[in-house]
C-alpha cells in the first residue's frame, strides 16, 4: 500500500547529481568495508573463498539496499545529503520497486547512467519509475 508522504508535491525538487554523487560514495564506502569483513570471515573461515565473495557480493548489496531505502526510507548517504526516493507524485515506494530499483543498479554500466548528459535520469530511477529529492 503507497502511503503518501507529508511534503506538497508542488515542492519537490530532484537532488542534484553532486547530491547523488555523495550518496553514491558514502552508501558504496559502507558496502565495501560490510563486504571486506565479510571475505575476511571468508578467507579465515572457508575454503570456497571465491565463491563465498561472489554470494557474499549479491546477498550484501541486496540487504544494505533494501534494508536502507524500505525499511529505515533511506540509505547513509541519502540522510547526510538530506534527500529520499518517491514513487510518482510524492508516494513512498512499494517493496516491489526498491526490489527493481536495488537490482536494476547491477546492470552492467548502470553507475555511467547519470553520466550521460545534464537532464540524464540513472537507469535505477528510471526503470523503478523512482526519484531522488530534496527531503527539507
Amino acid at each position: 500500500m503507497n502511503k503518501t508522504l507529508h511534503q506538497n508535491t508542488t515542492s519537490l525538487k530532484e537532488a542534484s547529481k553532486k547530491k547523488r554523487l555523495i550518496n553514491f560514495i558514502i552508501d558504496t564506502t559502507i558496502w565495501f568495508l560490510l563486504l571486506n569483513f565479510l571475505g575476511y570471515l571468508a578467507r579465515e573461515y572457508s575454503s570456497l573463498e571465491y565463491v563465498f565473495m561472489a554470494l557474499m557480493w549479491a546477498l550484501m548489496f541486496g540487504a544494505y539496499s533494501i534494508t536502507t531505502e524500505y525499511f529505515l526510507g533511506k540509505t547513509p548517504g541519502k540522510y547526510f545529503t538530506r534527500t529520499r526516493v518517491v514513487f510518482k507524485q510524492n508516494v513512498e515506494p512499494e517493496f516491489r520497486l526498491i526490489l527493481i530499483r536495488t537490482w536494476s543498479r547491477a546492470l552492467p554500466f548502470e553507475f555511467l547512467s547519470l553520466a550521460l548528459g545534464a537532464d540524464a535520469k540513472a537507469w535505477h530511477d528510471t526503470l523503478s519509475k523512482t526519484m531522488v529529492v530534496d527531503d527539507h
